[in-house]
Parts: structure tokens; C-alpha cells; sequence
């Protein structure tokens, strides 16, 4: 079960889970508005784990059929705290378009099902008999709403998989006091050997301490936002000691208090930077060795089975020599990313894609990258986020100018919101601006094809030649767009596949010494290169029918993880040239 706070790096004492059991049903007439379902809890004949979504076993119903309308149903039970007196409902991710009933009362209205809702029900509350009734729309066929790995069809196939519809993360209720903190922005000022931190409460008036780094600052708000800008190297072996690295995942803990709110946090200090065609990680060149993580688990899918399992992800992947990964076509759990931040893991932020091109993508992503960055800015281990992959949802960019300045608006709106962090336009080909460059390339060559290895080993060999090249038979800038001497990942490759028969890769092997010689073939071809600034492998672990991981499914290892580990090893923390 997951049953703890679900937000590690804004913790707060005094809350109340909602994971469990609620009252369940499916809606296929589309009729439970119209009938006022969210007043009767006969019109609900199932029960259901929340927040795993029905289609998986963890749910307690396992059904993978279409049902494009689902309600859910629950009595809150809550106890009325005085000192305490503002109540916020949170849900941490519902798939995909939302309404939100208490006591028969529609209180909010949400589009987005990667990114959290949060609704004070302060003055909703009766504090007897009180009850949430949740509708869900999360249409299989419409391609236009971002819906990442989850498939269109009714079967997966290929590289799409079972959907995830409605309620997929923790559910909680938050109590406050009347004058509290409602958010925390904290950016590292590399350089300068300080913090800059902005405060944000409810309403000024109360006076606020904030402690950090062996200093306590005091003060009153005069007004909603409080900046503060605090030195935390003292001398330069602090510096060396306390940067936030994979290898040193130092972490400074700070204590925000306003009127009678307590928040705990943290933060890293470390800077990302492009440059030269390398990536600086605290000025100095850092190769990326990552691996593609879709995030996906054989009884609850999207949603992770508890948060030991996600520790666990990162433990077995930091075994096998990785420094990293790209979470791929999901939003994090945000214990995820506390696991990544405390373990030192560098972590790609990636959101789920649509699939056409209208303005209910274009408002859906611009929405999702929003409220991304507003609750992840804080993270250390994340140095880089993609808002498009692939050329997903914008099939048309390479020369259709409405989907180009598309991917450039969104490129700059994520660069004004945070300036910490690298961005990538379109993850894979067919690019426009960035600070990256990005490269898919699948054609490595199954084991005796020495025709295609060799073509891929020439294809990675220098900057001229991986941008020249057309791996998916697509050019790697847009029309009218040129590669301008960004640092060059080769950011999805491999996809090996284990015993093919009983499931698909892009290439395929019989046995784990043949997926260790061939893993190794790549990995020398990506050391031999003169241009790359770091890899990302296709993949972590199989999923459903793509059987490409380094790790089964249910998370065993196929090779073992020092031998991996050893081939990750040869590639220097700097990179190989």
C-alpha cells in the first residue's frame, strides 16, 4: 500500500490518506451526471484499491476492456481540527478529464492526467456523513489528449500498452492552519555558493523562519511572496564536499515555519549547463550513461506497486553502472524522485505526448508543463526536461510551420519558467531549437550483420555524421532548423530483445551472454565516437510484449549487474574522449 506522505520534499505532519477502498462503477451510457450518481452510492456495484486503475490487478477488478466513463465513490470521515481549520483535497494524478463531487456538490473540474489537483474544501466540509464522488472521462480513441504509452486500440501491441484509466495516484486530504505556506521555490546559485529561496503563503501578516545551512532567517511577510537569497558554501572545500553529484548526492535540508505551518524540505546544489558540446555537471564535463525508463509494472501498470519498488528501480540500475534515466511518456511519482535526488540519480522529466495535432493538445501540454515544473522545480536529480518525443503530436513538424513554432513555444515557455535546467525540443529527429541534440538510431544490426554494424558504428562516429544521418528515415532538424553545436545524446538504442519468441525487440538475442557480447558491441561503438556527450539504452525492463529490457518485467536481471556494470565502467565519468 501507499500510505506515505506522498510529498517527500514538502513534508508536513498533519494530513490523512485516502488510498484504499472506494466504491466503484462504469459508466459506458455516459449517463451518471444526468442521473446524479455522485448522490447514490447504489449506482456503485464494485470496489476498488485506489489508486490503482481498474485495468490492473493490484485495483482488485482486472479488467481490461474499454470503459471510457468511470465513477468513484467514498465516505470521508473526517474529524474536524481547529487549529487546523483549512482542509485541501489532493489527488496526485486521475486520468484523464475530471469532475469532483462533495456531498453532491460539484467543486472542481480538471483536463490532464499526468499532473496533481489540489481543491480546498474548507467550507464544504460538514464534518458528518461527508462523502467525494469522482467522474472520470478518459476516452480510449481521441489521440489528441496526451496519453503517452497507452494504447488507442483495445489490445497492446508493439510499443504501446494497456491504458490507465482514472485514479492513479495517492489520494490525501492536507490540514492547515489559516495562514500557511503553499509553495516553496528553491534555486541554486552555483557560482556564488548560495540559495536563492522564494517563499510563496496564502495571506501575509504572520512571521516566518526559515532555517537552513546552520543559519536561521526571521521575519514577517508583508506580502504573498518572500525572496531570500542565503549563502550555504562557506569556503571552497565546501564546495567540493557539499555539491549535489550522482557520485556525492549531497543534500541540504531546510526548515520553512510560517505562523503556525511547518514545512521540511531540501535541496542540491549543483548546475547544468551545455556548453562546448559537452554537458557540465558543476562546470565540469559529465558523460550521461542512462537507461529508458517507461515506468511500468506487471500488476498495476503506471502506477508503482509501493514506494520500496521505486528505491529499488533506482538501486538495480546505479548496479548495473547508469547514472541515470529518461523517464519516458509519464510524470514521476514524486518518491521517485525523492529516491532519485537522495541516491544521486540524474533523472530526464518527461510528459505524456498526444498524438494529432489541434488545440486540445497544444492547451494540454502548455497545462501538464505548468504544474511539472511547479512541483518538481525543487528536484536536484532532474537536469533536463522533453516535451516532445519522436515527433508524437506533431507528425507533421518537419516542414509544417504551425507544429514547428509549436515546439519552439513550448521549448521557450519551459526556459522561462526554469532556467536551471536543460530542455530538448523533439526527443529522437526532426528538431527545431534546444539545448540539446538528440538522436534515435535502432539500426545497430542483429549480431552477424556486419553490413549494419559497421553502418552504425560510422553513423554515431562523429557530429557530422550523426546529424547527417536518418535512422527512422527522418532528418534530425526540422526544415528551416540546424544543428548549432549542442551537446549530441544518443538518447534511445539498443532495444535488444531476450528469447524473441514470446515477444518483440528491435533486434533480438537467444541467451544472456548473447545480450552481454551484443550490449558491449554498442557500447564500444558509443565510446569510439568523437561527438557524443552521453547515451540513454533502450530500455530498463520488458514491458507487456516488448520484451527489450536489460530487466524482466517483474524486475529480474537478465545479465548480471557487475558485467554490465563493467562495460558502463569503460566510459569515463567525463566521457570518452
Amino acid at each position: 500500500m501507499l500510505n506515505r506522505f506522498p510529498r517527500p520534499s514538502f513534508l508536513r505532519q498533519k494530513w490523512v490518506s485516502l488510498n484504499g477502498t472506494w466504491h466503484f462503477a462504469f459508466d459506458d451510457d455516459n449517463i451518471g451526471v444526468k442521473e446524479q450518481w455522485y448522490l447514490n452510492k447504489d449506482k456503485y456495484p464494485l470496489l476498488i484499491n485506489v489508486p490503482y486503475t481498474f485495468e490492473t490487478q493490484l485495483s482488485g477488478i482486472n479488467r481490461q476492456e474499454h470503459h471510457d466513463h468511470v465513477w468513484y465513490y467514498r465516505e470521508l470521515n473526517l474529524k474536524r481540527d481547529k487549529s487546523n481549520p483549512v482542509v485541501i483535497l489532493h489527488f496526485q494524478a486521475v486520468d484523464y478529464s475530471s469532475k469532483y463531487y462533495l456531498n453532491g456538490e460539484l467543486i472542481a473540474e480538471n483536463i490532464g492526467g499526468q499532473t496533481p489537483v489540489s481543491i480546498d474544501i474548507s467550507d464544504k466540509l460538514t464534518y458528518k456523513n461527508d462523502v467525494i464522488s469522482v467522474y472520470v472521462e478518459d476516452k480510449m480513441e481521441n489521440k489528441s489528449q496526451p496519453r503517452g504509452k497507452q494504447y488507442w486500440k483495445e489490445k497492446p501491441e508493439i510499443i504501446w500498452y494497456n491504458r490507465t484509466t482514472g485514479i492513479w495516484g495517492s489520494v490525501w486530504v492536507e490540514y492547515l492552519p489559516a495562514y500557511h505556506i503553499t509553495q516553496a521555490k528553491i534555486t541554486p546559485l552555483y557560482d556564488e555558493g548560495k540559495v536563492s529561496v522564494d517563499l510563496f503563503v496564502n495571506k501575509p501578516g504572520q512571521s516566518y523562519t526559515i532555517k537552513v545551512a546552520g543559519e536561521t532567517i526571521r521575519g514577517i511577510a508583508t506580502n504573498q511572496e518572500i525572496n531570500l537569497t542565503i549563502s550555504v558554501f562557506k569556503d571552497v572545500s565546501a564546495r567540493k564536499r557539499k555539491s549535489w553529484t550522482p557520485e556525492n548526492p549531497f543534500l541540504f535540508s531546510i526548515i520553512f515555519q510560517y505562523g503556525l505551518d511547518k514545512v521540511k524540505s531540501y535541496f542540491g546544489m549543483r548546475k547544468v549547463e551545455a556548453k562546448a558540446g559537452k554537458i557540465l555537471l558543476n562546470n565540469e564535463p559529465y558523460f550521461l550513461k542512462m537507461v529508458l525508463d517507461q515506468g511500468y509494472y506487471p500488476k498495476s501498470l503506471l502506477t508503482a506497486p509501493s514506494y520500496k519498488r521505486l528505491k529499488m528501480d533506482i538501486l538495480m540500475t546505479k548496479a548495473m553502472g547508469f547514472n541515470g534515466a529518461r523517464l519516458h511518456q509519464k510524470v514521476a511519482d514524486e518518491w521517485f524522485l525523492y529516491y532519485a535526488d537522495k541516491l544521486g540519480y540524474i533523472v530526464w522529466g518527461e510528459d505524456a505526448s498526444g498524438y494529432e495535432f489541434n488545440d486540445e493538445l497544444v492547451k494540454s501540454q502548455i497545462n501538464d508543463w505548468k504544474r511539472i515544473i511547479a512541483r518538481d522545480y525543487n528536484h536536484p536529480s532532474i537536469i533536463a526536461w522533453v516535451p516532445l518525443n519522436e515527433s508524437w503530436g506533431v507528425p507533421d513538424i518537419s516542414h509544417d510551420k504551425s507544429q514547428q513554432q509549436f515546439s519552439v513555444d513550448i521549448v521557450n515557455i519551459i526556459k522561462k519558467m526554469d532556467a536551471t535546467r536543460l530542455v530538448v525540443s523533439n526527443d529522437g529527429w526532426e528538431q527545431t531549437i534546444g539545448d540539446l541534440c538528440c538522436i534515435h538510431n535502432y539500426n545497430h544490426g542483429q549480431k552477424n550483420d556486419e553490413e549494419k554494424q559497421k553502418k552504425f558504428s560510422s553513423d554515431i562516429s562523429s557530429a557530422e555524421k550523426l546529424i547527417a544521418s536518418t535512422p527512422a528515415k527522418k532528418k534530425i532538424y526540422a526544415d528551416g532548423y540546424a544543428y548549432n553545436g549542442q551537446p549530441i545524446i544518443l538518447s534511445e538504442f539498443g532495444g535488444i530483445a531476450y528469447n524473441s519468441n514470446s515477444g518483440w525487440g528491435y533486434t533480438s538475442v537467444k541467451n544472456s551472454n548473447e545480450l552481454l557480447e551484443e550490449y558491449t558491441r554498442i557500447i564500444n561503438a558509443v565510446k569510439e565516437s568523437s561527438s557524443l556527450a552521453g547515451f540513454c539504452y533502450t530500455q530498463l525492463t520488458d514491458v507487456q510484449q516488448e520484451i527489450n529490457g536489460l530487466l524482466t518485467f517483474d524486475r529480474k536481471y537478465k545479465i548480471k549487474p557487475n558485467k554490465v556494470r563493467k562495460v558502463n565502467s569503460s566510459i569515463a565519468k567525463g566521457g570518452p574522449r
